[in-house]
């Protein structure tokens, strides 16, 4: 196994799991027959999908469907591309991924909670600004650790 980078543990730690929890909240969604709740999980997927590709700018469409991690482009691009770049990269997809989950706060809160806007707005918002700082600490200031706690924790 190659050396653990940024990209590489952004896209197993984070967006790995929200990706399943997104398919399993709109499974459910469209099993209670919550059609606006089930279009709207269905967007948010499609924004994963989108972010999880801008993490992989060297590679195709038909790479990315062998795998954003594994082939031979996937390890030319791991070996390839330097660290900067590489954080530059996930600190892109913190910065989209906060606003999705901000988003998928504000669909929840009026969709499914009846909340107000005044309160849901502002919650939003923080929400959005504390994931996004936690996501860039946790992997564009911090180093990623070795393959053996990447292979752990999945």
């Amino acid at each position: 196994m190659s050396e653990p980078t940024v990209v590489r543990a952004f896209e197993i730690r984070v967006i790995r799991p929200w990706g399943l929890m997104t398919i399993l909240a709109t499974l459910l969604a469209a099993i209670a027959r919550h059609w606006w709740s089930t279009s709207a999980g269905v967007v948010a997927l499609f924004a994963f999908g989108m972010i999880g590709a801008s993490l992989h700018p060297m590679q195709s469409f038909d790479d990315l469907v062998e795998g954003p991690l594994e082939g031979q482009v996937a390890r030319i691009e791991q070996r390839g591309t330097p660290d900067e770049i590489q954080r530059l990269l996930v600190s892109r997809a913190c910065t989209y991924l906060a606003v999705l989950l901000g988003g998928m706060f504000v669909w929840t809160g009026f969709a499914i909670l009846n909340g107000r806007w005044f309160v849901i707005l502002p919650g939003a918002y923080a929400l959005a600004a504390l994931i996004g700082r936690l996501l860039k600490s946790k992997f564009v200031l911090a180093p990623p650790r070795s393959v053996d706690s990447l292979n752990a924790s999945v």
